[in-house]
């Protein structure tokens, strides 16, 4: 049985979450959709998450997939993503071709933010699920140790310390760490504005 549900949100970390909480004792359960989030829910489990930037976590998806997602996740490209990614080989190219004034790259762009848009896992959806379960939301993927903090008060356990080993942390390589440029950060906002608009009201929702 569940001490602690953490609410899934691809790129946040949750694997290391779960991994550092087993280590104080604390047994923590990712359901994957609402309906296991009902099934799990009960009066005594604390339920938290921990959000990121939508443009970071889009970038961080998208790298994930350029890889391929190894180490953690291999799966080969499916024969849409190959022909995405052999126009647009960075999410630089990505938030670029959002805005294109050449309508052919433009469409490239919408493509493959469509494509992977249900993968990526919506804020939006998970701001739902907050609503509906009374979840806390714990902090920032910026500042991890202090979201981790945060659910260790609510647990009521020692604060764990988070793993540091490289197979458990699913991490971009510096290799695709480059910042977005800024016409690119102007495609990602103008394309996810109400992703960012759920963020910001999550992230509001942080206490102490």
């Amino acid at each position: 049985m569940a001490d602690l549900l953490l609410l899934q949100l691809p790129r946040t970390a949750t694997a290391s979450l779960v991994h550092a909480f087993a280590g104080v004792g604390i047994k923590a359960e990712v359901p994957q959709h609402l309906g296991q989030v009902r099934q799990a829910q009960r009066a005594d489990v604390p339920i938290a998450t921990v959000v990121r930037d939508p443009i970071d976590r889009y970038q961080s998806w998208f790298n994930t997939r350029l890889r391929s997602g190894r180490p953690h996740h291999p799966q080969i490209w499916n024969d849409r993503e190959a022909a995405v990614f052999s126009v647009l080989r960075s999410a630089n190219a990505l938030g670029e071709a959002l805005i294109s004034e050449d309508p052919w790259l433009r469409s490239v762009g919408d493509r493959a933010l469509v494509m992977w848009f249900n993968h990526y896992s919506p804020i939006t959806q998970l701001a739902e699920i907050v609503e509906e379960t009374g979840a806390t939301v714990a902090g920032d993927m910026s500042d991890l140790p202090a979201a981790v903090a945060r659910i260790a008060k609510l647990v009521g356990c020692a604060i764990p310390a988070l793993p540091t080993d490289e197979a458990i942390i699913d991490a971009t390589p510096e290799s695709l760490r480059a910042p977005l440029s800024p016409l690119a950060s102007v495609g990602f906002r103008t394309r996810l504005d109400e992703e960012r608009a759920a963020y910001e009201e999550l992230l509001a929702a942080v206490v102490g």
